[in-house]
């Protein structure tokens, strides 16, 4: 009996059919990765690769025992033809605590909605930071820490501490919770937005830190990296793009 044959999806439409040894070559290529989804007839719903992977490879490793490994396959199979579960979105896998439907489906998050999230965000931070200050500032001035008195530069002494404190604070709130499992801020999470990777999935700590420190480089020209999340086909910006970010609907 010749291997079941196996579609896949990469966060766009489905692929496939493709046959367990053709599916395992992919992996092993980079071309499929365990995050990504797979399916074949007779499976409720999609699941990820990585938890079928130990199945596949068992029937790859079978079907080239008998010799029916190789099965012809079309990836630009249009997905109005592929059998399976299907959802409102398409063709999305059903895991609405990532953001694979809204890759699917091209929900992507426009300019107005990701600036107003930033507004939320930046009051949030500003009382935060406002607050720390307040309890800092008093006792690292005693200790001449910093310096609140005299002509400039030294005047700016305290704000310069408090600048720092902003920064790393932001910093570590952006990444935090874009790696949580909200998968973004509370501004974006107000307005049902969520930051995932280019496929979909969740990011992890060290990405979403990368990410949010090369918001230096969109900001440092005029703004211009983060206007050009109004002008690319997936509406990100210069740190999107650089990072491999996605900043999608719910």
């Amino acid at each position: 009996m010749g291997s079941a044959l196996w579609y896949f999806a990469r966060g766009g439409a489905p692929e496939g059919p493709v046959d367990a040894a053709e599916l395992m070559s992919m992996w092993q290529s980079g071309a499929l990765r365990d995050e990504h989804y797979v399916w074949r007839e007779g499976m409720a719903d999609w699941a990820s690769l990585g938890a079928m992977r130990s199945e596949i490879m068992n029937e790859a490793a079978s079907a080239f025992d008998t010799g029916s490994a190789g099965a012809e396959w079309s990836p630009g199979t249009p997905h109005d033809d592929i059998p399976g579960p299907r959802m409102d979105y398409g063709y999305a896998p059903a895991y609405p605590d990532t953001g694979y439907a809204a890759v699917a489906a091209g929900a992507f998050a426009g300019f107005w909605l990701r600036f107003v999230a930033w507004f939320v965000d930046m009051v949030i931070l500003f009382a935060v930071s406002c607050l720390l200050g307040c309890f800092a500032a008093p006792i690292l001035i005693p200790l001449g820490l910093v310096d609140h008195e005299g002509p400039p530069p030294h005047a700016g002494g305290v704000e310069l501490f408090l600048n720092a404190i902003h920064f790393v604070i932001g910093l570590l709130y952006y990444a935090g919770f874009e790696a949580s499992s909200l998968q973004g801020t509370p501004g974006k999470y107000l307005l049902n937005l969520q930051v995932t990777d280019i496929n979909g999935a969740p990011i992890s700590f060290a990405r979403a830190l990368a990410r949010n420190l090369l918001k230096i480089l969109s900001g440092v020209i005029l703004l211009i990296g983060y206007i050009l999340a109004a002008f690319t086909a997936r509406k990100q910006a210069l740190h999107d793009l650089i990072s491999d970010c996605l900043v999608v609907r719910r």
